[in-house]
């Protein structure tokens, strides 16, 4: 699996695959969370941005406009790598 070996698309795209429940994947709001928040640690800035949301419209996770803002600030620091 790809985000075993720290691919922060991989994760990523898992975490999208669990938050929506799609294939053969059952849907899964902790592991949602857990694949995107490793996205975003491995540097994929799309990652941050999706955690930023989630935060700012509360949806998975409490709102928390200051967690939202402190994740797109971090996908902002990634683009500039």
């Amino acid at each position: 699996m790809s985000c075993n070996l720290n691919y922060g698309s991989g994760c990523y795209h898992l975490g999208l695959s669990y938050k929506s429940g799609s294939g053969d994947i059952k849907q899964d709001h902790s592991k949602a969370i857990e694949y995107i928040k490793k996205a975003c640690d491995l540097g994929f800035s799309n990652a941050c941005e999706s955690l930023g949301d989630i935060y700012k419209e509360g949806e998975l996770l409490k709102k928390d406009y200051s967690k939202a803002m402190e994740y797109y600030e971090k996908s902002c620091e990634f683009l500039d790598k």
